[in-house]
């Protein structure tokens, strides 16, 4: 039987016999489980979008909870407890420009509700914001005013004037008076 030397004894590894930091720890760092290592997810864009999403509808203490949680919306039992499923479900995210945003948003966070979306796109999709129906199409006022190429500010003033919604939009702007400048 032949005996380790002392100076080596409780620094290798039992599991690949490579060196061990110290001679207190069970397994080689390449030997040891990752942290959480479960799903892998931890420290990914889409794992902190699922759990904010989680906290959104969940924690009655979270900031948002009001709009979420508390309006009724859920997240769906598939993906309620496995970020896993959340992944593959929604795929990573195209860019990290990208949110997380439900289509309808009455309805809760499940597969067929969720897509990834630019901000701007998510902005649009929101309960406060205004919504016109111009020649049978709907589009909110900031996409109006976009296709139009006028200013919103301009065209939400005249619609709280009492304008319709066609002719706010169909009104071009006034230029703007050239600015007088006193001579000294």
């Amino acid at each position: 039987m032949t005996r380790t030397p002392r100076e080596n004894r409780g620094r290798t590894c039992p599991v690949c016999g490579g060196r061990k930091a110290n001679i207190y720890a069970r397994l080689c760092s390449h030997c040891r489980p990752a942290p959480n290592a479960s799903h892998r997810l931890s420290y990914t864009p889409e794992y902190r979008a699922w759990q904010q999403m989680r906290l959104r509808c969940l924690d009655p203490k979270h900031a948002a909870y009001p709009g979420y949680g508390g309006r009724g919306i859920t997240v769906c039992e598939r993906w309620k407890d496995s970020p896993t499923t959340f992944l593959a479900d929604m795929g990573p995210k195209p860019s990290s420009a990208h949110e997380l945003d439900r289509i309808d948003n009455d309805g809760n966070y499940e597969p067929g509700n969720c897509r990834w979306v630019l901000r701007k796109e998510n902005d649009r999709n929101r309960r406060s914001n205004r919504w016109l129906t111009i020649e049978g199409e709907r589009r909110t006022l900031a996409e109006w005013c976009e296709r139009r190429g006028l200013p919103r500010d301009t065209v939400r003033k005249r619609l709280e004037a009492g304008w319709t919604a066609e002719k706010a939009l169909a009104t071009p702007i006034r230029p703007k008076a050239p600015s007088r400048t006193r001579l000294r």
